[in-house]
Formats: structure tokens, C-alpha cells, sequence
């Protein structure tokens, strides 16, 4: 039900006291994203909610807001486990430099040397940094950390992202 360039910027954990609140679960690199949140929706069993929120605080790792179509806890409950999107007009731009994964990933991926690799199939979160998995047309999956000098740049355009292999990343 959510639109393929919409993004998901969080999950409806619970609500929030009785009056229609809910703590929204962040699912964003950058929480602080919710303070301007005017507009939302909710995908829940197949269906799509539009939601206005009219003030957002935050509570430990939740971002507590309170949208006008909640009028009490019992429109607010049945929407528990619901994924928040905002629509690409909605999002927040990313800085120079940074990139949505929503849109990195599907990307054709090529060395820096011109070797078509593969493509950009999922970034996983670590600790340290994130980890792009390219998958060749073969299958193998080949994991490469999306830092410099390993990821050299993202065409967007192009829909190519360019990459320094080391030896021994490609086993």
C-alpha cells in the first residue's frame, strides 16, 4: 500500500496516554525529523491513513505525537504495529553528500576500474558503519562497507554506484 518512492520514517509502537497520542518508534537516521512532521500515513492490514499531526514531544526513544484524527486510545490502539511513511514531497532533504538507502538500493554497481559487480540489494546497519550487499549476476553476494575509500561515489542519475575493491572482498 506505500507508495515505491515514499519512505518509512517510523513504526506505531503503542499509545501514549488516553487521549489519542502514540509513541512512534523511529526508524530514521535522524529522529529530530518528527519536530516538523505535519503530515504522515499509516499502511496497517492493507490500508493507508492519512494522519496531521498537531504537536510531537519526545520520550525516551520514542517520538510522542499527537495527530488530529486520534481523538481518544481507542482510535489510536488499533493502529498499534502500523508503518509510518511520508511521501517524497514530506521527506526531509538529505544533506550533501547522503543519500535516502531507499534510494541507493537497486543500483547498479561497478569498481572504480569500470568491472560491472552487481547490485546494490540491501544496506545493513552496524555499528561502526553501514554495509552495502551487492549481489552478482551469479548469486555470490559480495559485502562491501559503505565508507571511503571502499564506496567512491553515487551516481543518481545514473543509478550506479562506483566502488575501490581491496584484495580478498571479492571471496
Amino acid at each position: 500500500m506505500a507508495e515505491g518512492s515514499d519512505l518509512r520514517i517510523g513504526v506505531l509502537a503503542s499509545t501514549h496516554g488516553i487521549h489519542g497520542e502514540v509513541n512512534i518508534l523511529p526508524v530514521t537516521d535522524n529522529p529530530e525529523r518528527f519536530s516538523t512532521l505535519k503530515e504522515c500515513y499509516l499502511v496497517c492490514r492493507g490500508k493507508k491513513l492519512t494522519l496531521h499531526a498537531e504537536g510531537v514531544k519526545f520520550v525516551r526513544k520514542f517520538a510522542v505525537i499527537k495527530f488530529r484524527e486520534f481523538g481518544d486510545i481507542s482510535e489510536a490502539e488499533r493502529y498499534r504495529g502500523a508503518d509510518v511513511y511520508v511521501t517524497r514531497e514530506n521527506a526531509l532533504t538529505p544533506p550533501p553528500g547522503e543519500y535516502f538507502i531507499a534510494d541507493l538500493i537497486g543500483q547498479k554497481v561497478v569498481t572504480d576500474e569500470g568491472e560491472p559487480l552487481g547490485i546494490l540489494e540491501d544496506i545493513f546497519a552496524t555499528g561502526a558503519s553501514n554495509v552495502y550487499s551487492v549481489i552478482t549476476p551469479e548469486g555470490k553476494e559480495i559485502l562491501i562497507p559503505a565508507v571511503k575509500p571502499f564506496v567512491v561515489g553515487h551516481d543518481m542519475e545514473q543509478g550506479v554506484t562506483t566502488v575501490h575493491l581491496i584484495p580478498g572482498m571479492r571471496e
